[in-house]
């Protein structure tokens, strides 16, 4: 299927659908945010840390539907259940969710990181670039896209999350994209040997260099900015993804065109 952005830059802009950023949109990716977001300290809870990146990490290769649905199942839990791979198997099973034991080796990372998760929450804040080098390099289920996931629930505003729909949105020439030359791969579900088809993602050099292009091209956008002059990544995700979600749903009868993106955490 042949895909053409919805965003465009051909005057020095970012247009969506040829026109100036629309309020509706851009409120709709705000309130996708505040949605994605953890509350702040102190109600930042290990325990909401733990929900986020199991959010992020059954997020991969699926629909936001079915980790909803997940989570949500989570909320009856005490805090140690959640580290519970039998509980995760059978809650991710009855989501639909593609389990492959995705949940252990990310929580061990949490769990072996020095200082724990709340530890590696602190270092992602205030030195993410380098905190999801270090991770990166040697976890898979933790690599650039879902780590940048989760350093966007914590409220961080400095990385980009790099899903299909971001890439799909920001790829191609300045008429129909923002000029970032992102590969096939990165955007179109490629056959694999088994006959599946699947979305590759970067690695960590290709994805900083189209995460810092993307930045780039949205430096001078002030209704993309975080308040302080600067791209706001965490917003200039969402909103790519809004829109690209959005499409995917009106495409497909079975799901509906308007996201109904809930908070997946408990008690917020």
């Amino acid at each position: 299927m042949s895909y053409t952005s919805n965003f465009t830059k051909p005057n020095g802009h970012v247009l969506y659908k040829g026109k100036c950023l629309e309020a509706e949109l851009l409120d709709e990716a705000k309130q996708v945010l505040r949605h994605h977001q953890l509350p702040s300290l102190p109600e930042r809870t290990p325990r909401y840390l733990v929900e986020a990146l199991l959010f992020c990490v059954s997020s991969q290769y699926c629909s936001f539907e079915r980790p909803l649905e997940f989570l949500k199942s989570l909320h009856e839990y005490a805090q140690e259940d959640l580290l519970n791979p039998e509980i995760l198997a059978s809650k991710a099973d009855a989501a639909g969710l593609p389990y492959n034991d995705r949940f252990a080796p990310a929580l061990k990372v949490a769990r072996d990181y020095e200082g724990g998760i709340e530890a590696l929450a602190d270092d992602a804040l205030d030195s993410p670039l380098a905190t999801r080098r270090k991770i990166a390099k040697y976890h898979k289920f933790l690599a650039p896209k879902t780590f940048s996931l989760w350093y966007l629930c914590l409220g961080g505003k400095d990385l980009i999350c790099i899903d299909r729909h971001v890439a799909r949105a920001v790829a191609g020439p300045r008429s129909h994209g923002l000029g970032i030359n992102v590969a096939k791969k990165f955007r179109v579900p490629q056959a694999r040997p088994d006959g599946r088809k699947i979305i590759a993602y970067p690695r960590i050099g290709e994805y900083e260099r189209i995460e810092k292009r993307i930045l780039e091209e949205c430096t001078n956008e002030e209704l993309l900015q975080d308040g302080c002059s600067r791209p706001n990544g965490a917003l200039i995700t969402t909103l790519f993804w809004v829109d690209g979600a959005s499409r995917a749903r009106a495409e497909d009868e079975e799901t509906p065109s308007r996201l109904l993106f809930e908070s997946p955490y408990s008690s917020t």
